[in-house]
């Protein structure tokens, strides 16, 4: 059976940093890196963790990130988590940890172990049901980010909503009429039939546009196969003349794209974003995209959980926070050039 001295030797970790990882101690401030390297090892040496169970005088709660932010450390959920953090200590919750979706799916030993050790999670993407079924037999409390969990609370903002905005931004503010959606779904989800979609052609039929199937390009969150596929598409496709882009970083990747194909933007085709990231202001030209008021939706998300750990109860809510469109230089109206 392996020892805790077996995991020491196999990442040339001390034992005293690897236990205090293993233990979940609040107040040890370790690399994601370090962390990583020590549950590979326990999971490869089938190390068995004897845990003390949860502290009674300390508050942990972890938080289950989304596969964009595994992929390109997404500057959307980033900021989530980050207001998390910083308003951790304000509500008594004295740890945060991040979990990547990747690891809580294929269920590694690992990630029972710190599980076990959680008052709460947070849930920033939709889990298979069997999944979501094993985290909460492990966690009694949840909270989910712009997702309904039967039977518990949820924060975020209307998508519906959200998205007709940018919509009906580029098609009845701008005059667009041959537009693009370029991005992705949710895991285990088509896009087709993401409530983005539902938006995107719900604009469309009551603009009297035809929905073209071939404009719709999902790139799974990925930078490359973002800038790649949109190339290939815009060879394809010179009638376009929008694209809605799935993430500020995506548009960003779009924009790179065709300043390549010497493609100018707005002048020959207009790109809105959604998310409105940080840096978003700065890009060139400036990116017009949609709000999402992110470090109020981590605040909201922390104080209802930390409410129902320390009262012990569980409501179901959804706390829906406003959007707004942020207009810049990337889309203009067209509608006078006709």
């Amino acid at each position: 059976m392996a020892t805790i001295r077996d995991i020491a030797q196999q990442t040339k970790l001390s034992i005293s940093t690897i236990s205090r990882v293993l233990s979940n101690d609040p107040s040890f401030n370790v690399s994601m890196e370090t962390r990583d390297t020590i549950y590979q090892a326990v999971d490869k040496l089938n190390y068995k963790y004897k845990s003390k169970g949860k502290r009674n005088k300390t508050r942990s709660i972890g938080c289950i990130m989304s596969l964009s932010y595994d992929y390109y450390s997404d500057p959307f959920f980033a900021s989530i988590l980050n207001s998390i953090q910083a308003n951790a200590i304000r509500y008594n919750c004295d740890s945060v940890v991040t979990l990547k979706y990747n690891d809580v799916v294929s269920k590694n030993i690992f990630i029972s172990t710190i599980l076990d050790q959680l008052d709460g999670i947070i849930l920033m993407e939709k889990l298979p049901t069997d999944i979501l079924e094993y985290v909460k037999s492990k966690v009694t409390y949840l909270v989910g980010i712009d997702m309904k969990i039967a039977g518990y609370p949820a924060v975020g903002y209307s998508l519906l909503d959200s998205n007709m905005k940018v919509m009906n931004h580029l098609v009845e503010d701008c005059g667009y009429r041959h537009i693009a959606y370029v991005g992705g779904g949710i895991p285990n989800e088509r896009i087709y039939d993401s409530t983005r979609m539902i938006a995107y052609r719900e604009c469309l039929r009551r603009n009297d546009i035809e929905f073209d199937e071939s404009l719709i390009i999902d790139c799974e969150w990925n930078i490359d196969v973002c800038a790649s596929m949109t190339r290939k598409l815009l060879s394809s496709h010179p009638e376009i003349d929008a694209i809605f882009a799935g993430s500020d970083t995506l548009a960003n990747a779009i924009l790179g794209t065709l300043y390549d194909m010497q493609i100018s933007c707005p002048e020959n085709l207009g790109i809105i974003g959604f998310n409105n990231n940080k840096g978003s202001a700065l890009s060139v030209p400036p990116l017009t995209t949609l709000e999402v008021p992110t470090q109020d939706i981590g605040i909201h998300a922390l104080k209802i959980l930390m409410d129902c750990i320390n009262t012990q109860q569980i409501h179901e809510s959804f706390t829906q926070l406003p959007t707004k469109i942020i207009p810049r230089l990337t889309t203009r109206n067209i509608k006078d050039d006709k």
